[in-house]
């Protein structure tokens, strides 16, 4: 008898192509402006191998229908899809664990759903269609019998032939000259990242956040007279690179990049601009750390000091509170909301005065999870910097204010129909529309005459890196080139600096700026202001590539995994750190990378793989609900550390309150959804439905196993909310990760206590 047609088997080879169609033309489409190299060869090869396993796993399953068998091809193109952007927005292939983030539904409607207008995600699918069409439409013919119960011939192959080439692929080695994700498919990576140890934990007696970049040095012969500045305004522009502004990239040896933003370049070329400006690691936390207290973020991983710094609850001796010390007001203004990355509870301790997030600003233009647009966030800004003035006109304190971007954080936030040449929702789209907003915003300072008393530096917390693609080490130093800005009156008109200098630099360099050079003293770096006669040593990490990086006392620089088994030397034109004419140099010995293992070491908070640690997850007591598109956080990005056999505990009770329920919707409701995420995939997720006056209380615990659980965040947002003045009370939100040594046996990976209930105010 024929086999029904609905219930009709794929050809298993014609299976096996649908599954490696996506990645094989994803890789092509990433790789093919670049130029194929040896390193392709194995990445193809990796992508059909991978795909092949795959196939001869799930064909058992494919064989039970067409459309079990479309789906799960589908389904392939979809992570494949979600790898390629991924890599496209930080640099890096994605985890596979970080596929359950498919089953979140705030994920879902923030980065899978923009993915619809995709033309990488429809080619996919449709390469997919066409070979499943081709695959399905001899449905009709007999089958060839075989004895019952033995699977056909071709699977057989299939199977024998998938273990085969894995045993290849698993010898064929990767090439150290090639970026990995030109090597092998995503999830041959996560495999061989299994088989290396975990982020190193931090160590007893570590240096702690009080470790530096280096000694303080204000030897250098100053640019300009120094102390002409009474204020002092910092722009942090989100994810920026020095190669995405044009004068900055020729000064480098770049004339082919695209400029990005020429409204700004415009504005670097008439003041003092720095072309070999370090950003000494991914993250915002760990970036805005370096800056503000002029000490090197964690660079090998681990929890950021950022958090570190929030959980001990105790003052820091950085730039704000250095200023504030010395008589200024410090204010902090952020585009995103402030519990994000525990800052609710960093800044204060940092010194500033007043601290705001995305609730400060009123009646944005528009808004998403991430915070307000770049427009609404200068234009509403300029008042701040007014009030500021105006308080100092009137014989108040001279003032530090700080400014913290959002549009350009993936998924980026500009409007629909802003006139850009860049395609709507990439990066260079959103640089676009930022270069438009910071420059209006600048050039309504000078007009009102801010830039005649007020130092005004520019920078960025990290860098995106550039567009092209690159091997590891040249996107670990693609990713490292940052850019700074400085009009500061009296300065000198147009001049760009090649020296290098980094983040960490930025606190002596205001200090030094405003004359203080006592309190700048006590930070460590060099001062951008100055030129000095002898080179230093430079460190950076990258926390999504997983390596480090430094610029050593030969001049040569270095690339190295955080274990240091294998590093890259090479060297580059003097003061050109970021120079496309930098040349490999294969000999070296291993004690040329020991200052890079020693600011490695410094770099980690002191004694977090044998404390317990407590974590207030945010210092609000209550949150006014706002109206956003899709949802509105609480709190999350932590990115905290739980080192093997440890166990976390989570305690959070939250309530609702409505002063009104809204004559549509009835009684005031606000919907919860509270989850906890690691590097493996999502660890713990539970939503809940509150009235007014009801309560969610959670209380759970976690194995943190027997490799340790990097990048874990604990977040907590609202999906919607009916009603009229609706708010949060925060009674309880607290995280604790206990080590194995705390513990009567290291916790087994996995969820222990799982406590949850709603109840009324009467209950």
């Amino acid at each position: 008898m024929n086999r029904p047609e609905a219930s009709r088997p794929p050809a298993p080879t014609l299976w096996w192509l649908a599954l490696a169609l996506p990645p094989l033309l994803l890789r092509i489409a990433q790789v093919g402006p670049l130029g194929f190299t040896s390193g392709d060869l194995r990445g193809f090869a990796s992508d059909l191998v991978v795909t092949l396993l795959a196939a001869t796993l799930a064909l058992p399953l494919a064989r039970r229908g067409r459309w079990l068998a479309a789906a799960l091809a589908g389904l392939f193109a979809v992570l494949a899809v979600g790898n390629d952007e991924h890599l496209r927005a930080l640099g890096a292939q994605a985890r596979p664990g970080q596929a359950g983030y498919l089953l979140d539904a705030t994920f879902v409607a923030g980065s899978v759903l923009p993915l619809l207008g995709s033309a990488r995600l429809w080619g996919c699918l449709g390469a997919v269609a066409l070979v499943l069409w081709l695959a399905f439409r001899g449905g009709k013919r007999k089958s060839p019998r075989r004895p019952k119960g033995r699977p056909p011939a071709t699977a057989m192959a299939l199977a024998g032939g998938a273990a085969a080439a894995g045993v290849a692929l698993a010898l064929w080695p990767l090439d150290g000259d090639s970026a990995r994700w030109r090597q092998a498919n995503v999830f041959e990576g996560a495999v061989r990242d299994g088989l290396r140890s975990g982020v190193p934990p931090s160590t007893p007696g570590g240096a702690g956040p009080a470790a530096t970049a280096s000694p303080g040095d204000l030897d250098g012969t100053p640019l300009f007279s120094l102390g002409g500045a009474e204020n002092v305004l910092l722009v942090i522009l989100e994810g920026v690179s020095g190669g995405h502004l044009a004068s900055l990239a020729e000064a480098q040896g770049h004339g082919d990049l695209p400029d990005l933003m020429p409204r700004l370049d415009a504005f670097a070329r008439r003041h003092l601009a720095y072309s070999s400006f370090v950003a000494q690691q991914r993250q915002t936390n760990r970036g805005e750390y370096a800056l503000l207290c002029g000490r090197l973020p964690s660079l090998a991983g681990g929890s950021p000091t950022m958090s570190e710094a929030a959980r001990e609850a105790r003052p820091l001796p950085c730039l704000p509170r250095a200023l504030k010390d010395l008589g200024y007001r410090t204010v902090y203004l952020q585009a995103a909301p402030l519990a994000f990355m525990l800052k609710d509870q960093f800044m204060p301790l940092a010194g500033f005065d007043e601290a705001h997030g995305d609730e400060w600003f009123q009646n944005p233009h528009l808004h998403n999870q991430w915070g307000v647009d770049d427009r609404t966030f200068f234009e509403q800004s300029l008042g701040m910097v007014e009030q500021l003035r105006r308080n100092r006109a009137d014989g108040g304190a001279p003032w530090f204010l700080t400014l913290l971007t959002v549009g350009t954080h993936h998924p980026f936030n500009a409007p629909e129909d802003f006139p850009s040449q860049h395609a709507p929702g990439t990066f260079p789209w959103a640089a676009e529309y930022l270069d438009h907003r910071v420059a209006d915003f600048l050039d309504a300072l000078e007009q009102a005459g801010v830039l005649d008393d007020t130092a005004v530096l520019l920078t960025s917390d990290e860098s995106v890196g550039l567009a092209r693609g690159q091997d590891d080490l040249e996107r670990l130093m693609a990713q490292a080139w940052g850019f700074l800005v400085i009009a500061a009156p009296g300065g000198p008109e147009g001049q760009r600096i090649q020296q290098p200098f980094a983040q960490s630099d930025l606190p002596i360099t205001i200090l030094d700026l405003l004359g203080r050079d006592d309190a700048a003293r006590a930070f460590g770096g060099r001062s951008a202001l100055r030129r000095y006669a002898e080179p230093r040593t430079l460190s950076w990490g990258n926390v999504y590539l997983d390596h480090v990086g430094g610029l050593g006392p030969s001049g040569h620089v270095y690339g190295c995994r955080p274990g240091f088994d294998r590093c890259a030397k090479w060297s580059h034109p003097p003061d050109r750190l970021f120079s496309p004419e930098r040349q490999v140099v294969r000999e070296g010995t291993p004690g040329e990378v020991d200052f890079l293992k020693d600011a490695v070491a410094a770099s980690r908070p002191g004694g977090q793989s044998t404390l317990e640690r407590t974590y207030l997850l945010t210092s609000d007591e209550r949150v006014a609900m706002v109206p956003v598109p899709d949802r509105q956080w609480i709190f999350a990005g932590q990115f905290l550390w739980a080192p093997p056999g440890s166990r976390m505990d989570v305690e959070l009770a939250v309530t609702a309150r409505g002063a009104e329920a809204s004559p549509e919707d009835g009684p005031a409701t606000v919907w919860l959804m509270h989850d906890l995420f690691a590097d493996d995939g999502k660890l713990y997720g539970r939503g809940a439905e509150l009235r007014d006056g009801e309560t969610a209380t959670y209380r759970y615990s976690l194995g943190a196993g027997d490799d340790g659980l990097d990048r874990v965040e604990n977040r907590l947002w609202v999906m919607r909310y009916t009603g009229e003045g609706v708010a949060l009370e925060i009674e309880r939100a607290t995280m604790t990760i206990t080590p194995a040594d705390g513990l009567d046996a290291p916790a087994q990976p996995g969820l222990g206590i799982d406590e949850f209930s709603i109840t009324s105010a009467g209950g």
